[in-house]
């Protein structure tokens, strides 16, 4: 969505997700995104930003220098500095040092329970998959990091010097694979598969929550009856804004 010029009288909040590769945008009024971009997209926005939520998993050099060039482009937003805590949202951590918790995963957790006040498996599935836990009482009870199919791929071929294959033997797969390229493909597929039903088979009366760049793929893949929000880092990041400005 592109907007022309600024509207003073909307108070529009700037959720900023900033990862070690990419920087997520997402501009919010109320409680509904009514934009969003990676990167250099925010040079054409011309949103009249009143406060700016920041969340990142950068080092403090990096993070500062980023929060200045924010500054200096909205310079009458007030920033919030989101990090994690023992408890926010009425969500306890599980982590005895809760800050070790990755700010992506602790945003996801908060959005999903506040969603669904349940229990809560998250399938964030990426580069890496990770999942989290959450019981009705909105105790967060932990959860895992293993890395993504293609995570597994690259580990192996670039490990075993023998593996090599082109994307041509990724064609014509019907039932078992039938040449190196599909045996690791699907092999380290199968075992992501298999590492996400075996979770999600321990937790059988659970809200599944889908997130990731792959995880609508995984859910239809596994036939699982769940939900899929690719926005559940930004809205929870939105949610723990508003407590902290509040409080």
């Amino acid at each position: 969505m592109s907007v022309s010029k600024s509207t003073n009288s909307k108070p529009y909040i700037l959720v900023v997700d900033a990862g070690n590769t990419s920087i997520k945008w997402s501009v919010f009024l109320g409680d509904d995104i009514v934009w969003r971009g990676r990167d250099k997209d925010i040079d054409t926005q011309c949103f009249d930003i009143k406060s700016v939520y920041f969340a990142s998993v950068r080092g403090r050099e990096a993070n500062q220098i980023l929060l200045d060039s924010i500054q200096d482009r909205y310079k009458k937003a007030v920033c919030t500095l989101l990090d994690v805590r023992s408890h926010a949202c009425n969500v306890i951590n599980a982590y005895d040092e809760p800050y070790r918790l990755g700010i992506d995963r602790w945003l996801g957790v908060l959005y999903a329970y506040h969603r669904y006040q349940s229990n809560v498996v998250i399938i964030d599935a990426g580069t890496a998959v990770k999942i989290d836990v959450i019981d009705k009482n909105g105790k967060h009870l932990g959860g895992y990091i293993a890395p993504g199919g293609r995570l597994m791929e690259q580990a192996l071929t670039s490990n075993t010097g023998r593996i090599r294959f082109s994307e041509d033997d990724m064609e014509d797969i019907d039932g078992l694979p039938k040449n190196t390229g599909q045996a690791v493909r699907l092999g380290c597929r199968e075992m992501m598969f298999g590492f996400v039903e075996r979770v999600l088979r321990d937790y059988p009366n659970s809200v599944f929550l889908f997130t990731g760049g792959d995880g609508e793929y995984l859910m239809k893949q596994l036939d699982v009856d769940g939900f899929f929000d690719p926005d559940i880092v930004l809205k929870g990041a939105k949610l723990l804004g508003d407590e902290r400005v509040i409080m």
